[in-house]
């Protein structure tokens, strides 16, 4: 695996097919490039799946790629795909090279984004007025926001496995609560980090609270 290409392209020995997408999707989002996971069925034939990432029209670049595969489809943010082992290295370098063709603007972080928020203007109303866009899925995303220079002042484990962090961070004085879900990553107390998010109401036994889903902490 070369994280240094544009598009990041995974093979491994026999994959179980029903997880290639999740991976692939984990992997564009944790490197905010575009992924496509391949798996090896022993027999010479590389399945798999791929998630863009950004503005990048995966379907786009991998179907002018079509003379190295055997089966192909999907749409601009997915796509399935099969091919010849032998005819994965240069699949790989033709790839790369419509990427760049294509001049896509890397984006620095999740295009998802909609923008900066003050935990001052976290509120009920917010939620509300999140909630009655729904439902949320693909072309319409739940709308993630970014606070900067946000402190935190706890990141413990939870979880069977410890597999989940949850969080208190403060800024400018407000205490926000957060969690985020599948996660080996430690962070320090004390740390100052922008923190990528959702918005949450969060109902345990009778009451109601603010709570961010963390979806990215990015250390200063």
């Amino acid at each position: 695996v070369n994280l240094n290409d544009e598009v990041i392209v995974v093979e491994g020995e026999e994959w179980h097919e029903g997880v290639v997408g999740i991976v692939a999707a984990r992997v564009a989002r944790h490197h905010e490039k575009p992924c496509i996971v391949l798996s090896n069925n022993g027999e010479g034939i590389l399945k798999g799946s791929g998630r863009s990432f950004g503005a990048c029209d995966l379907f786009a670049i991998t179907n002018s790629c079509r003379s190295h595969l055997e089966k192909f489809g999907g749409h601009q943010a997915a796509i399935g795909l099969s091919l010849r082992y032998e005819s994965l290295e240069a699949f790989k370098k033709q790839l790369q090279l419509n990427y760049l063709e294509g001049n896509y603007i890397k984006e620095a972080v999740d295009p998802d984004i909609v923008g900066e928020l003050h935990f001052k203007d976290i509120s009920f109303d917010l939620t509300k007025l999140v909630q009655k866009y729904e439902p949320y899925g693909q072309g319409n995303p739940t709308p993630k926001f970014i606070s900067k220079n946000v402190e935190i002042l706890q990141a413990d484990t939870m979880g069977k496995e410890g597999e989940h962090l949850r969080f208190s961070f403060t800024q400018d004085g407000i205490v926000m609560a957060g969690v985020q879900f599948k996660t080996r990553e430690v962070y320090e107390v004390g740390s100052i980090v922008d923190v990528v998010y959702t918005v949450n109401e969060n109902h345990f036994r009778g009451n109601v609270s603010l709570q961010l889903m963390v979806e990215k902490v990015i250390v200063k």
